[in-house]
């Protein structure tokens, strides 16, 4: 027969067989919450830096944005202005134009030398 004490033993020595694994369990799944909370923190500093990244992004190209409407509005009146001006140039092309002209003695007699008049008195 079976004594009370070996059956006795059997079962402390399985239960302690049984904690040992529980405890390699827990210590397994400890440093598995260690890793994941070290893999979390790692994503939260990366997510910080990109979030930062991207609004030091952002503010470049706001204050590109800004100067190059700053440089269209600009360009857009000195267009206004070269634009009144070519008007009043044509204006008086067009009044000379109606004008008698009068060439010069010199550029006469020069013109008379030359097939195609380049003389610095022509009109």
């Amino acid at each position: 027969m079976v004594d009370p004490k070996d059956s006795t033993i059997a079962q402390l020595k399985a239960e302690i067989a049984e904690l040992k694994q529980q405890s390699q369990d827990y210590i397994q799944v400890h440093n598995q919450l260690l890793d994941a909370e070290h893999y979390l923190k790692l994503l939260k500093d990366e997510k910080f830096r990109v979030e930062r990244d991207s609004k030091e992004r952002e503010r470049i190209l706001q204050t590109t944005i800004d100067n190059l409407q700053d440089d269209i509005k600009r360009l857009n009146v000195i267009l206004s202005e070269k634009q009144e001006e070519l008007k009043a140039m044509n204006a008086e092309l067009l009044m000379n134009k109606k004008k008698p002209m009068y060439l010069s003695l010199i550029h006469i007699c020069r013109c008379r030398r030359i097939e195609r008049c380049r003389s610095r008195w022509s009109p």
